[in-house]
């Protein structure tokens, strides 16, 4: 992967070689169904306030690589090979969720060397991952993106917004908690093993109101409550 820089973003990638990891969980199990951070957003006078975009920023551990780089990816370009002519099909899409970001490529191309870029200046903080299909091959690749501004973190399309009632749910497996990273961004460097840190800040935004940054302890395996208030 060849990024050019720019300021204030950081990915970091690792490659893995099969399907589903932490994608889904079809487990009956009480114990094994996903838990949720579920948000209650409302004004000063304790009135619910819908179409709040939420967005959140993370460190991770250890925490001196990330806090050491100076440039950001903007352009992420990924390199593959057709070995013979087939149909190719690549994806970018939100971790566990699999919701769909963009489609990069859905055509039938010749044996070569290819490459595609695209644009991540859009895309809020998180974990993604890209998914390659070459004829019946795939191939995946987790991304996790970390925008330290706010005024251009906020204006990226969010990670979940709140409803009619003011309250938003997000899965506990979409922050990747316990998922290796490698720090990929410094080329010809030994590659550090990083994990997203459970003390996470969420950040709500809406017009009108002031953009509000309050930390969270996430524990993966229970449902956090949490009361947030914006105020003009």
């Amino acid at each position: 992967m060849v990024c050019p820089y720019r300021l204030l973003i950081t990915i970091f990638c690792i490659a893995f070689s099969f399907l589903g990891i932490g994608c889904k969980d079809n487990g009956a199990d009480p114990e094994t169904l996903p838990k949720y951070l579920i948000g209650q957003v409302q004004d000063e006078q304790g009135n619910k306030i819908p179409d709040v975009d939420v967005h959140y920023l993370f460190d991770v551990n250890p925490s001196s690589g990330l806090h050491a780089l100076d440039n950001i990816l903007v352009t992420i370009t990924i390199h593959y090979e057709v070995l013979h002519p087939a149909h190719v099909n690549l994806k970018v899409l939100r971790w566990y969720t699999e919701e769909l970001i963009i489609t990069l490529i859905d055509t039938e191309q010749n044996a070569g060397n290819y490459s595609v870029s695209f644009d991540a200046a859009q895309m809020t903080n998180g974990v993604y991952f890209y998914r390659l299909w070459v004829g019946t091959s795939v191939t995946e690749r987790r991304m996790l993106l970390l925008n330290t501004d706010l005024p251009a973190l906020t204006s990226t399309r969010p990670l979940a917004t709140s409803d009619a009632q003011g309250q938003f749910t997000i899965a506990n497996e979409q922050f990747g908690l316990g998922i290796p990273f490698f720090q990929t961004t410094v080329p010809g460097n030994v590659p550090d093993t990083v994990y997203v840190s459970p003390a996470v800040q969420i950040v709500l935004h809406k017009d009108g109101f002031q953009t509000l940054v309050q930390p969270i302890l996430i524990d993966p395996f229970k449902e956090t409550r949490a009361r947030f208030v914006l105020r003009r």
